[in-house]
């Protein structure tokens, strides 16, 4: 496979494995009344990272520990909904009883922390495709890999930016609906395996 085969085929790969993360930018953002680079800047960063890293990971995994990999992948699925689902549950739950106490100002809940985890969650498929690389030489895994990133922060950036601004027409709601995108989310990686 040819250079410019390589970079259409990670990026036709890059844009089906970020549209997880590129949901979860949405909801992270719907409730952004901060206006948080942390979340249109650095969360974009840290999935296109993600995206870009575990690909790698899968592509040593079939080189080095192959006889591993399906009991890996066969936990993945689970973790990912239930770790998704708590978000998107907590998110609800903080919303619902925000609106009770009547806050308008309530605190960011997109911390670093919880941004990393679904950094990482929402890349576990990326962890798959690497696995699907054991053909290629490392050069050209580490091109697929940069490919993909570079994918997943383009459109993490798209969907930070849309989410602002669904948020601002769902206003006090927004929370409600992220919440329920990363439920959906985290059932579509269980129920996909």
């Amino acid at each position: 496979m040819n250079l410019f085969q390589l970079i259409i085929n990670s990026f036709i790969l890059g844009l089906g494995l970020a549209m997880d993360a590129f949901s979860i930018c949405v909801a992270n953002t719907m409730d952004d009344k901060y206006n948080n680079n942390v979340k249109t800047v650095i969360m974009p960063l840290i999935f296109g990272f993600f995206q870009f890293l575990m690909p790698l990971i899968g592509y040593l995994f079939v080189n080095v520990l192959s006889d591993n990999i399906s009991i890996i992948n066969n936990c993945i699925h689970i973790i990912s909904f239930l770790v998704l689902s708590y978000i998107g549950i907590k998110m609800i739950y903080e919303s619902i009883v925000d609106k009770k106490k009547d806050i308008k100002d309530t605190q960011d809940n997109s911390s670093f922390k919880l941004i990393l985890i679904q950094g990482l969650i929402t890349s576990i498929d990326a962890l798959s495709a690497g696995f699907a690389f054991s053909s290629y030489n490392m050069q050209s895994a580490i091109v697929a890999s940069v490919v993909i990133g570079i994918v997943t922060f383009i459109l993490c950036v798209i969907g930070a930016n849309i989410g602002r601004k669904v948020g601002t027409i769902l206003t006090d709601n927004a929370k409600i609906y992220g919440g329920i995108i990363l439920i959906l989310i985290g059932l579509r990686i269980y129920l996909g395996h």
